[in-house]
């Protein structure tokens, strides 16, 4: 099939749904598809046989886009908008494939030439705006308006992929028509990537371990992480735990420097590492040379990306026991805490006094991945979800 891609997004970048599209791309371009992906003018180009990325213009002043939903996006999604209807009424494509608020035009365009549309569905619309702190534009009719227009994209949708089994209750739920398939994201960092010699050494060298117990966060630094809430729990762990150095990769710099503030005002500077942001490349290694990962996430459901990597890593993982977590881990394979950082502090602490158990949970968590999670698993969820889909075109 000849298929409509549009990703209302930095297209590539290092977050979570352009990974997830990326992942989309690949296996779609695998089976045999050919892919027009219309997108913002920001990211890096990738480059997959049957892909053809079309950007909208620059945007002057326009240099970077937040992660979740922002003012900023208007603009650009007002010119994606445009060139994805005039892609999609001179291109004769087969089906369209939507991403985020993208899924309104796949819908209206569905429902008026009746265009296969298959929705991306990486967490619910109202939930979203409520995450990334959007709560004062639900207030009353908004609240409303934002149920309505997801219940209508449902509706308007030949096929829905959700992430997470909570989203496809979510779907089901909210009026979905047409199939719901629940495909979870593969690994971010490959599930058997080779390190070369020394190179998880060379990692704790740089960050000053030592014979320290390393406690490795990787990700965003936006608000519904906890990057604050894990600061905090470091500065009670390390009071137990004098051995323990907590890692956290990622973050832009202004996020960085808050979080360095924080440590240094909890007086645990020295039990912190800030490195920034690191590239997809060394994730591997930072993950050999850490203990444990962790994963404190104080809002949403939709299960983060990263934990698919943590499982494949082999490594244990402490997490809040929130259904954002609970739909992948269990206490087989990590410590789950109340959110708190409180809780959060203790689980860290018992792991960290514990070789046995961080062993235990790293091997059922490997093997977990291993069932559950392969590359081969998601290629196949997705021929069979646009197998129906083609079935239903040629209906």
């Amino acid at each position: 099939m000849r298929i409509l891609m549009i990703a209302p997004e930095p297209f590539f970048g290092l977050r979570g749904t352009p990974f997830s599209i990326y992942h989309r791309l690949r296996a779609l371009s695998r089976l045999g598809h050919e892919v027009d992906l219309a997108t913002y003018h920001l990211g890096e180009d990738v480059s997959f046989p049957g892909l053809a990325i079309r950007r909208i213009p620059p945007v002057p002043l326009i240099r970077r886009v937040p992660i979740g939903p922002s003012c900023r996006k208007l603009p650009l999604d007002a010119l994606l908008f445009a060139q994805a209807a005039r892609m999609f009424l001179a291109g004769r494509h087969d089906c369209l494939h939507t991403h985020e608020e993208a899924a309104v035009l796949g819908a209206l365009l569905h429902r008026a030439f009746g265009t296969p549309h298959v929705y991306d569905m990486h967490s619910s619309l109202p939930e979203q705006l409520s995450n990334y702190d959007f709560m004062r534009l639900l207030r009353g009719p908004a609240a409303a308006a934002a149920r309505l227009v997801e219940a209508f994209v449902l509706r308007n949708s030949t096929a829905v992929i959700a992430i997470c089994p909570h989203l496809k209750t979510v779907a089901e739920a909210n009026g979905a028509r047409g199939t719901v398939a629940t495909i979870e994201n593969p690994p971010v960092m490959a599930a058997d990537a080779a390190l070369a010699p020394g190179e998880a050494e060379e990692v704790r060298r740089a960050l000053g371990a030592g014979g320290r117990i390393v406690a490795l966060y990787t990700g965003t630094f936006e608000h519904n992480q906890g990057i604050g809430e894990i600061i905090r729990a470091a500065a009670i762990a390390v009071r137990e735990r004098p051995d323990l150095l907590f890692v956290l990769v990622g973050g832009e710099p202004e996020q960085v420097e808050a979080a360095r503030a924080l440590a240094a005002a909890l007086g645990v500077e020295g039990s912190v590492r800030l490195p920034g942001r690191r590239p997809l490349e060394r994730m591997p290694a930072y993950m050999a040379a850490c203990d444990m990962l962790l994963s404190y996430r104080q809002a949403g459901t939709n299960t983060p990306l990263k934990l698919y990597s943590y499982l494949w890593s082999g490594r244990p993982t402490v997490a809040t026991d929130r259904l954002v977590h609970t739909q992948v881990l269990t206490p087989e394979v990590a410590i789950l805490t109340e959110p708190t950082p409180e809780a959060f502090a203790r689980g860290v602490a018992a792991l960290a006094a514990d070789t046995g158990l961080r062993r235990r949970l790293g091997r059922n968590a490997r093997r977990l991945a291993e069932r559950e999670y392969t590359d081969e698993r998601y290629l196949r969820r997705v021929k069979e979800l646009y197998d129906h889909v083609e079935r239903t075109r040629r209906r």
